[in-house]
């Protein structure tokens, strides 16, 4: 019995040599295997705690955004200096450098021929990219509602909780004294 496998030295005559060398190609792939299994969990276990991290970043976010747009927070300036909206530029830049790192990972990830759709590795990269798309809306809503409200506050035109039109009938008595 003479011939080659895949990653092993020549089988040779000796029946012993044969069986161990059968074995030994079975550990490496094995082996091979686990390390591969392995790397997919920690793409998932990252997804999930990145998935967390994000998810609480843009309910921060989400509370900003109604913080500002309280009648309560038209008394003072948020940015007099610029420095938040430099700042807050400065996370969406950020942002959006990581989302085309983890942009280059889908693509190596989608080209890699030992992975399937049952592995969930390109699905993880993509929600993770999703929120980190609606991360970086979600700081620009934020720069703009910051601009627009010391915007008002610097024209006085500060809207006070009863110049506000809650009701369908202060809508209407609205558009009668047009």
């Amino acid at each position: 019995m003479q011939g080659y496998y895949l990653r092993m030295k020549p089988i040779v005559r000796d029946d012993e040599q044969l069986f161990l060398g059968y074995g030994e190609a079975v550990s490496n792939e094995t082996a091979r295997n686990l390390y591969f299994l392995r790397a997919i969990d920690a793409v998932h276990e990252w997804a999930k705690m990145e998935g967390n991290t994000l998810q609480a970043l843009i309910s921060n976010g989400h509370v900003l955004v109604d913080l500002v747009n309280s009648p309560k927070s038209k008394e003072s300036l948020i940015d007099p200096t610029g420095e938040v909206d430099s700042n807050l530029e400065n996370a969406q830049d950020g942002m959006i450098k990581y989302h085309d790192a983890l942009q280059r990972k889908l693509k190596s990830a989608c080209d890699d021929p030992q992975l399937t759709c049952h592995d969930g590795v390109e699905a993880a990269y993509r929600q993770i990219c999703e929120m980190i798309g609606d991360l970086v809306d979600l700081l620009q809503l934020v720069r703009d509602a910051v601009a627009e409200h010391d915007f008002d506050v610097k024209a006085g035109s500060v809207k006070t909780e009863e110049s506000i039109l809650s009701s369908e009938e202060d809508i209407d008595n609205f558009f009668a004294g047009l």
